[in-house]
C-alpha cells in the first residue's frame, strides 16, 4: 500500500531567495526560507515550519515544486513499514 500526502502552500514564497524542503531525523517535514534581502522594507523574515505527520515520511521519494506564481507544492509519501 502506498500512502502519500500532497501539501499546497497558499503563502507566496517569491520573496525568498532560498526555500528548503527537508526531513529531520524524526521523519517530519521541515520547510524553511531565507529572504532575498534580509533588510527588506516589506518585513519579510526568515521562517522555518516543522510539520508532524501521522507517519514518518520517505525522504527519498518526497518532491517539491515552486510555481511561477510563487506557490509551493510538496508531495510527501509515507515510509513503508517492514512487514
Amino acid at each position: 500500500m502506498h500512502c502519500s500526502l500532497e501539501l499546497a502552500s497558499h503563502e507566496l514564497i517569491w520573496w525568498f531567495y532560498n526555500v528548503r524542503v527537508q526531513s529531520d531525523p524524526a521523519g517530519r517535514l521541515v520547510i524553511s526560507g531565507e529572504p532575498e534581502q534580509p533588510d527588506n522594507p516589506w518585513g519579510v523574515t526568515p521562517f522555518q515550519k516543522v510539520i508532524s505527520l501521522p507517519s514518518r515520511i520517505d525522504p527519498h521519494q518526497t518532491s517539491a515544486v515552486v510555481t511561477l506564481h510563487g506557490q509551493l507544492f510538496v508531495r510527501v509519501p509515507f515510509e513503508q513499514a517492514d512487514l
